[in-house]
């Protein structure tokens, strides 16, 4: 008997959990960010174009594990850094909209724009998404969060950039990219 392609549960899973995922360690965790989903449109209408993720992972570590984003920063050039660094992105784009969503933070709408060169690779997208992060996370501390998200507080004391990770960015819609992030707590 033939078996349907359909499932009533298709797109339930938000793509930000579709990641790969490894085990992680005791002291980390997975950011538990909303996927961002455009004005109009359904989180199902998004869900298709989101399962391709690209990662960036330190050499040696499983997929999915990230990079902390102070160490992408610091360093510049990734190429004996992160997996498949010199790797071409092969977006057919010019520019892409990088989005950032955080618990307790949702009424904060950020994105940035990042321009995408043909001979750019995955080590330097990782560079610039870095920054963004950076800059995100500085614009936090300044923010007060919702009292659902009072866990995932940017402060001194609770979470500051030390223990940010960028593990993936994903195509939400067109053009527009949700970054996917770890916290390590030391």
């Amino acid at each position: 008997m033939p078996v349907s392609g359909y499932s009533s549960l298709s797109g339930a899973i938000p793509p930000i959990f579709q990641a790969p995922r490894p085990t992680l360690p005791a002291n980390r965790v997975l950011l538990p960010q909303p996927t961002w989903t455009p004005t109009g449109f359904a989180k199902v209408d998004c869900a298709q174009r989101s399962n391709q993720h690209i990662a960036f992972d330190m050499l040696g570590a499983p997929v999915g594990f990230g990079c902390s984003v102070m160490d992408i920063a610091a360093r510049g050039n990734l190429s004996n850094w992160i997996q498949k660094a010199d790797d071409p992105l092969g977006l057919a784009c010019d520019k892409i909209q990088i989005r950032i969503v955080w618990p307790g933070y949702e009424h904060l709408d950020f994105q940035r724009g990042l321009a995408i060169t043909p001979g750019m690779n995955r080590g330097q997208l990782a560079l610039q998404v870095a920054k963004i992060v950076m800059t995100y996370v500085g614009k936090l501390s300044m923010e007060t969060p919702n009292a659902a998200g009072a866990k995932w507080r940017v402060c001194p004391g609770n979470v500051g950039i030390e223990h940010v990770y960028l593990a993936s960015i994903f195509c939400v819609h067109a053009n527009t990219f949700q970054v996917v992030l770890h916290l390590q707590f030391r």
